[in-house]
This record gives structure tokens, sequence and C-alpha cells, in this order.
């Protein structure tokens, strides 16, 4: 297989199917309560009664509330009310992979969590959402319970969203609330562009200049429009998804790190090495091994 072909597919896979989700992905997992893979229709008819718990794995994802817009990143979850009105998430970079669980409170047994305790998980989710009607938050045990869903089996996954239900009940939300950044439609729709715009010419080096300059914009503006909407740099938000191919590559290919680094648009091994240390945690060698090892002892 041809580098650029190698590279195409892990994109395509880092971006849409990371790992080979179960059968029967959206099937009803109780009564009143779905899990969808991003990317499905969700089917929520024309109820009003409807929370949504979203989880992002990978890209940003943008959600309008009361015709504001605020950008969930990679592993954190937001808790909202959903309806027929509830607009549809903006995927921002087009590689966007996460969760949905949707929770029908007309149909959602009152007693599902009777025996682990006292709790209501209508109650639990309408004390979350307060009366803003959504929050975003992040904590890592909650993160672990939803990538655990994205490759467990139906009967696993109920086991996951019970967990998930009593991990909620028995948290500190202030401690991990995410406070939300509100932006405005043009940040949004400029964001986006040009999240595309990189995620589609990974392989090159990139240059905010560059970028700035395909989107028809100064690069002054560009940089403030994505601290604004991604709270972090463009440069850091680039090198993320590029080591995350990466990373992608020393999983399921035998290319030399070399060749991967050059797949990303590092011509230096060195920097490829370190860029690649302070996002992964680990050089590219050590990564490599790491996940050879896990695989060999499943």
């Amino acid at each position: 297989m041809a580098a650029e072909t190698a590279m195409l597919s892990a994109q395509q896979e880092a971006g849409v199917v990371l790992q080979e989700l179960p059968n029967s992905w959206n099937t009803e997992s109780f009564p009143g309560i779905s899990l969808y893979q991003w990317g499905e229709a969700i089917d929520a008819n024309t109820a009003e009664h409807f929370y949504q718990i979203c989880f992002c794995e990978h890209g940003l994802q943008a959600f309008a509330f009361h015709k504001q817009w605020t950008v969930l990143h990679p592993g954190q979850f937001l808790i909202s009310r959903y309806d027929a009105q509830t607009a549809p998430p903006l995927p921002m970079t087009g590689w966007e992979t996460g969760l949905t669980l949707l929770i029908d409170a007309q149909r959602v047994p009152h007693d599902l969590l009777a025996a682990f305790g006292n709790g209501n998980v209508v109650q639990l989710l309408k004390q979350l959402t307060g009366e803003t009607d959504v929050c975003i938050c992040k904590d890592p045990h909650i993160e672990s319970l939803f990538q655990a869903m994205l490759t467990e089996s139906l009967n696993n996954r109920k086991l996951r969203i019970i967990e998930l239900f009593l991990s909620l009940q028995s948290c500190d939300l202030s401690a991990m609330r995410v406070p939300a950044k509100v932006c405005s439609d043009a940040q949004i729709e400029l964001v986006a562009a040009v999240c595309k715009d990189a995620m589609s010419h990974l392989h090159e080096h990139l240059t905010i200049q560059a970028l700035s300059e395909r989107a028809d914009v100064s690069p002054t503006h560009l940089k403030e429009s994505f601290r604004a909407v991604c709270d972090d740099s463009l440069y850091s938000f680039i090198r993320a998804q590029k080591m995350q191919i990466a990373a992608h590559m020393l999983r399921t290919t035998s290319y030399r790190v070399i060749d991967i680094a050059s797949e990303v648009g590092y011509d230096n091994c060195s920097k490829f090495a370190k860029a690649f240390s302070d996002v992964m945690g680990m050089a590219p060698n050590v990564y490599r091994k790491s996940v050879r090892l896990e695989h060999h002892t499943e």
C-alpha cells in the first residue's frame, strides 16, 4: 500500500471508525434509554420530555442552545434537555466520533436505580441541567465508561449506563463542570471551515498564514477566533490531530517512525518525536511497543 493510501486510511479510521462498534448499535438499552453513535439519525419523535448525554471522543462538536453556540472537546460530556426543536450538533472537523445517550423522561423506569439505593434518573437529570437546561463536564472515570461503551456488548453497555447514572448521582458536579464558552455564528463557521481544511492537509507543513489566506481572513483574526471557540491555539490543535493520526499508524502499520513523521508533515524525526511525546505522553517507539504488548496480553 502506498504511503498516501495508508495515510488516508488512517485518517478515515481515526475520525470515523476508530474501533469496530458492536452490532445493533442503537438498540434501546432500557425502556426509554437509547445509545447512538455520532452520525446516526436520532429518533426522538416530537416529544418534549427528552434529555441527552453526549460524549466527545474525537474532534470538536458544536451545540446550539438558546441561539448560542458552545463546543464539546474530546473527553468532555454534555447533559441537556432535548426535543424536536433542538438544533443538530455541528461537526467542526468532519471527523467527530462520540456517543449520545437519549433518555425519554416519560418512559424511563423510575426504579431503574432501585437495586443500588434511592435515586430517580429523571430527577437526577433535572438537577444536573438546572436552570440553564445544559451543563458541560469532564471526569476521567465517566470518560472511561463512555470509552468502554464504544466496544462492549449490549449487556455490558447496560451495566455501563447504570454505572454512569450512579456516578453522576454521587459526583461533585462543581468539580467536574467545565465553563461553557459562548461563540458567535461567524466564529463557529470560520473555525469549522479552517479545521476541515487543516484536517484534509495534515500531511503538509501547515502555517497559520496559509490557512488564513485560504479562509480569506487575517492571521490575527483567525487566531483570535480559534482561541475564542476552542480555548486553545490553532497550532496546538493541528499538532494534536497529527499525533492522533501518527498514533493510529504506529498501531496498525509497520511503517518506520521516520516515514510516519513524513506522512504527518514532519521532515525532522527528532521534532516529530518531541511533538508525539508532548501529546501522547511517550516516545513513538515506546508507544508502539506498549500497544503491541497490551494487545499480546489480552
